[in-house]
């Protein structure tokens, strides 16, 4: 058995006793995440990047976070580990305790920072920052006139207007007024394209963690096309629904398999147009998958107590989060054009030939 599988084995046992629609839903009317389930990471190992396989790290990531998806598990998992731990160990910055989040809504927006007498001052805003509310520490990446630094922030020191998006999950703004940071705390940005690799996991881990929940939609339309009856027959039975749930089950397919393609090119020359395709194909599986599913169900699937909700509720928010499909699209067009005419099908081929462990041509 793979690595991967144990772990996916192990979490979905935890998640299945932890994140229930119950649980999913006392979250989102309490304090917005599951403190226990993270907790219960925590113990696991599961909340800290230096717990995984060093030789298959963003593999093991994204199982995490698909069967975190599939759960509609409301924790910080992508933007704590994939997101925050990655980038304080490119900064340079020591590990410390607690649970650490990244201020950073886009490559091209957060905060500015001017030197003044031996330290930093940070002032500015950056909105929607995914469970800022849960963070102990922000590591704030900010601009300044001679490039970008990244500096650890208490959370007590900064000013937080609370929001959340469709699925009731926490998206704060969080605001700086000039707050000092001591030069020593701080470090230098190599350029902006850390910036852009940091939206960049975003996408891959949201995209991942899409799949999971577009997983769940299938399944619980299958489940309800076998138990509803209509005309004396389960309405699976009926040709149209057959060919709805048809089409359901192949947008799950593609976006699960970009996911893992993506998640095995990381680092190679083509990394930036996997995570376009997959972030891009996952938005667009979304609106498609949401509204075969709740056609399917009817007006059952709109209810809180039925459990379809949570998950198209997610998968239109996070279809939009870390870019949306149509911008992602615009980037893959990008990177597809500045190949030149010859050099699209080596990048579409190279792609797939990491996936099927075929050495691409040098």
């Amino acid at each position: 058995m793979s690595t991967d599988t144990m772990l996916a084995e192990t979490l979905a046992r935890l998640l299945a006793a932890t994140s229930g629609p119950a649980d999913v839903q006392a979250a989102e009317r309490e304090e917005g995440w599951n403190r226990g389930l993270w907790r219960e990471l925590e113990a696991l190992g599961l909340a800290d990047v230096d717990n995984f396989d060093p030789d298959h790290t963003i593999a093991n990531q994204l199982t995490v976070l698909h069967q975190l998806g599939r759960h509609a598990a409301t924790v910080p998992f992508l933007e704590s580990v994939m997101i925050g731990q990655w980038l304080r160990w490119q900064a340079g910055l020591p590990v410390t305790p607690g649970l650490e989040l990244v201020a950073q809504a886009s490559p091209s927006s957060g905060m500015t920072a001017v030197k003044v007498d031996g330290a930093w001052r940070l002032a500015g805003g950056a909105a929607k920052v995914p469970f800022a509310r849960a963070a102990d520490r922000l590591l704030v990446v900010a601009t300044h006139s001679d490039g970008v630094i990244v500096a650890p922030v208490s959370l007590v020191d900064a000013t937080l207007i609370r929001s959340a998006n469709m699925a009731g999950e926490p998206r704060d703004t969080v605001q700086l007024d000039g707050l000092r940071v001591p030069a020593a705390d701080v470090r230098d940005l190599p350029d902006t394209a850390l910036c852009d690799a940091v939206w960049q996991r975003g996408a891959l881990g949201r995209a991942a963690m899409m799949a999971g929940a577009l997983e769940s939609a299938l399944d619980l339309s299958v489940q309800y096309a076998k138990d509803r009856k209509q005309f004396g027959r389960p309405i699976g039975g009926f040709q149209a629904v057959q060919q709805n749930l048809a089409l359901l089950a192949a947008e799950v397919a593609a976006t699960r398999a970009m996911v893992t393609l993506a998640g095995r090119i990381q680092g190679g020359r083509h990394q930036r147009a996997a995570i376009a395709a997959v972030k891009a194909r996952a938005g667009r599986a979304a609106g498609i998958a949401a509204r075969i599913a709740h056609q399917i169900h009817g007006a059952m699937g709109f209810t809180d107590e039925y459990p379809l909700q949570l998950f198209t509720r997610r998968l239109w928010s996070w279809r939009d989060e870390f870019g949306s499909d149509r911008a992602w699209m615009v980037v893959l067009g990008g990177l597809a054009a500045a190949e030149g005419p010859g050099g699209l099908w080596p990048m579409i081929t190279s792609a797939g030939d990491r996936l099927h462990g075929v050495p691409s041509p040098a």
